[in-house]
């Protein structure tokens, strides 16, 4: 009889911390949300502040980089069961951001072809995000300068156990040879260091334009996805 009382109390012991899980999640994300507004803001207002273009310049990438974060924690929000990500969904938020942010005086045509059923939590949703959020950045403010039927392709797909994310303009051509690992641009070290949180592979060719490519699997440590 102890030991049925036992098995019980576990139980519902266990109940209680789902339960409680279930709870503090929402709020964790709301608080990680706003704490962010908050740097962001302070961010802007230094710039105000400073005359100087170029650091005014690295702020406000800064200021993008950390709005990316916050959607990413908004969408988790919102979400009822506070685990994953409609990465499709994401993806049409960051863009939207991005170019209204830039305003760029040329229409730039971005394609999203991304499966609506694409998942993924936070460890994967996180690097992902930060990484097409440097891509688009880029492409909007340097590869367009003397095109004018400007085009963004951004693709999801499954191919042989791994998922490959593409993100491709027909803007202005970077070279091949780039060395990703001992390059000085901010940009790409960014995206290195993310890419290696992915265990992911990465390349950069010339493709009518230039196209990123990275390989990764959903199968690192700690990571839940439904497409595992």
């Amino acid at each position: 009889m102890q030991g049925k009382q036992e098995v019980i109390r576990t139980k519902r012991n266990h109940f209680y911390t789902k339960s409680r899980k279930k709870v503090l999640l929402p709020e964790i994300h709301h608080r990680i949300k706003n704490n962010l507004q908050i740097i962001s803001g302070i961010l802007v207002l230094q710039t105000l502040s400073s005359d100087n273009p170029i650091f005014n310049a690295a702020l406000n990438d800064a200021h993008d980089r950390l709005q990316s974060i916050a959607m990413i924690h908004e969408i988790l929000h919102q979400n009822e069961d506070n685990k994953e990500v409609v990465f499709k969904e994401l993806v049409n938020k960051l863009a939207g951001h991005i170019s209204a942010s830039l305003k760029f005086d040329k229409e730039i045509d971005i394609r999203i072809d991304i499966p609506g059923d694409y998942k993924f939590n936070i460890e994967t949703t996180l690097p992902l995000g930060l990484i097409i959020t440097e891509l688009l950045t880029n492409s909007f403010k340097y590869a367009f300068e003397k095109q004018d039927a400007a085009k963004i392709d951004i693709r999801l797909e499954k191919e042989n156990g791994h998922l490959l994310l593409m993100v491709s303009d027909n803007g202005k051509v970077i070279p091949s040879n780039i060395d990703f690992v001992k390059s000085k641009s901010l940009v790409l070290s960014l995206i290195n260091d993310l890419s290696k949180q992915l265990l992911g592979v990465m390349q950069l060719k010339p493709e009518n334009g230039t196209k990123f490519t990275l390989a990764f699997e959903l199968k690192a440590k700690g990571n839940y996805n439904e497409l595992c």
